[in-house]
């Protein structure tokens, strides 16, 4: 799973009791005016992502799905706008109900004594009847990732999109995605390192001189090619896939340079 939801809480050793009762009620009835509102502030991400100059959250959509085609990390973890009305509470307590169970969860604790963190738990998140119900859970799908390959494409206009007088530069945004390796493997560490080595960037950085400069797509790059905008190696691994990506944008008279 991409990013899975980690309700928190920080605050002092003796406030452990206190704070597992909050996490113990943060998936609560939901309300009609918090799904409303909740609503609302999904489209307003949606149309700030469609009109936002900075594509990563976009492209990592896109070589994630062209990567793992249809299935498991492959499928899209931003709302469809046509989906927004159609989640109530009922959809929303089946979601909790069918995923949210003992077996796919885990509690850690840091600055507190074990055997104290177990009898808080037991006091707080046994026991009690969780608001979705006590209906059983449907067995969920546990399918393993497949890397399909293939090639996703997207054409916007931004030519209307500023914060300024000025509009934002014109450009071509390609992403390449190779299969690496899952985090539990020998040979995650190894990518990890190459995903530093290859590190990348802007042409221009905020983060002041010399971070990153060293790295092979500065150095054989940006550095070189002066029509580059931006060149940067990411690297996402999960329990049973990884993906190695080299995200590079130019003006789009250079395309054929950048392939």
């Amino acid at each position: 799973q991409r990013r899975p939801p980690t309700p928190s809480n920080r605050g002092c050793a003796g406030q452990l009791p206190a704070g597992l009762h909050r996490l113990s009620s943060v998936f609560g009835s939901f309300t009609d005016e918090e799904i409303e509102m909740t609503r609302m502030a999904v489209q307003f991400e949606l149309e700030d992502l469609s009109m936002r100059p900075d594509p990563e959250p976009l492209l990592t959509e896109m070589i994630h799905e062209a990567a793992y085609r249809e299935n498991t990390v492959g499928f899209r973890r931003f709302c469809p706008s046509e989906n927004i009305a159609k989640i109530d509470r009922e959809v929303l307590h089946a979601y909790l109900r069918n995923y949210y169970t003992p077996d796919r969860m885990v509690l850690a604790g840091v600055g507190v004594e074990h055997d104290h963190l177990v009898e808080c738990a037991r006091k707080y998140l046994l026991g009690s009847q969780p608001a979705w119900g006590s209906e059983t859970a449907v067995d969920v799908d546990r399918s393993v990732a497949q890397y399909t390959g293939g090639i996703v494409k997207l054409e916007r206009d931004m030519s209307n999109v500023s914060l300024g007088p000025t509009a934002f530069p014109e450009l071509t945004h390609i992403m390449i995605g190779l299969e690496s390796c899952s985090f539990l493997e020998a040979d995650f560490i190894p990518f990890a390192v190459l995903n530093m080595m290859m590190g990348g960037g802007g042409s221009f950085s905020a983060g002041g001189p010399g971070k990153g400069m060293f790295t092979r797509l500065y150095l054989n790059v940006l550095n070189r090619h002066h029509w580059m905008y931006n060149a940067t190696a990411y690297h996402h691994s999960y329990e049973d896939t990884g993906l190695l990506c080299i995200h590079a944008s130019a003006d789009p008279r250079q395309v054929s340079a950048l392939r």
